[in-house]
């Protein structure tokens, strides 16, 4: 059987409780062409008007893609940095032609083999901690990139302070989502997971992160934010394991409220759940709307681990 059939019969997803329940349904797969930096470890993917914009967590670049017949090629690529810098890009999220692009701000330590044996310290990875603004132009090509930091709010915040100086892995901070709405970023943690399962969602301007900062709080059963992206009530959220366990990922829906107020709390509603896939699937790690008809919705999904990302197209019916 073909790799690619491989794949759609192994995330073919299953309706939640009863017949009535909301289906996701693959599509089919689509094609990126021309070189991916990091290609084997796609975090993320947005729609920036015509042309798409994929990241990886191991590669300091952007890469601009434009459609053609049967997906889509590498229009261009972006350097956020020299090509040893570790940015840990970890999401995406365009408004119209503005794109933005974030950092981790995660800390790490280095477990085994790959810290030499044993348990290593946590080490401090500054340049994780960056979020990056640029504007394609009509033809797709990046404009001037601006840069701004989360580091300070994170460090000051009473809730998440503490978990800044942890390692990621251990339930320390760790940005995976990235969405754009009202005027406003909306960054989601895949750590920490608070007591009672409460993950943070923090919101702000890219111009004034510490002076607009807002934190709230969604619950999504155990699992920390893998992406978010807007939709038109609110965001669809990609939820999976905090660390290195193996539950399952989620698809919700979040109205955007915080669902820790204590006036007209925000609501966050489970959608779609995929299936257990084999280490040689990946693990689902961005996801984009191409299209949006009422509570009907067409995805764009990447994974980490399969060549450029193994993007597919899902239709998800709430």
């Amino acid at each position: 059987m073909p790799r690619v059939a491989i794949l759609l019969c192994v995330f073919a997803a299953t309706a939640l409780a009863d017949d009535n329940a909301p289906r996701l349904t693959p599509i089919g797969p689509v094609e990126f062409k021309g070189e991916i930096g990091g290609p084997n470890d796609v975090s993320g993917a947005a729609v920036a008007g015509d042309f798409r914009v994929v990241v990886s967590d191991e590669s300091p670049t952007v890469e601009v893609m434009r459609k053609i017949e049967g997906g889509y090629e590498v229009a261009y690529t972006l350097p956020l940095g020299p090509p040893d810098m570790e940015i840990d890009i970890e999401a995406v999220a365009a408004d119209g032609a503005t794109v933005y692009v974030s950092g981790s701000h995660n800390r790490i330590r280095n477990i085994g083999q790959k810290g030499g044996g044993g348990v290593g310290s946590v080490d401090d990875k500054p340049s994780r901690a960056q979020v990056f603004q640029f504007t394609l132009g009509d033809d797709g090509k990046p404009g001037e990139v601006k840069t701004t930091s989360l580091r300070d709010v994170l460090k000051n915040h009473k809730v998440l302070g503490p978990f800044a100086v942890q390692a990621s892995k251990e339930n320390g901070i760790d940005i995976e989502g990235l969405a754009f709405k009202a005027g406003r970023l909306y960054f989601g943690f895949r750590g920490p997971v608070l007591r009672d399962n409460w993950v943070p969602v923090l919101n702000c301007t890219f111009a004034d992160p510490a002076g607009t900062a807002n934190v709230g709080y969604i619950n999504l059963d155990g699992r920390g934010v893998r992406d978010l992206v807007a939709v038109a009530d609110g965001f669809l959220v990609l939820a999976g394991p905090m660390g290195d366990g193996d539950a399952s990922t989620r698809l919700y829906h979040w109205d955007g409220k915080d669902g820790l107020a204590p006036e007209n709390p925000g609501k966050t509603t489970l959608l779609a759940e995929f299936p257990k896939a084999p280490k040689s699937a990946g693990k689902l790690e961005g996801v984009a709307v191409l299209k949006q008809s009422g509570t009907e919705y067409e995805l764009l999904v990447v994974s980490d681990g399969p060549k450029n990302g193994a993007p597919t197209r899902w239709l998800l019916r709430r």
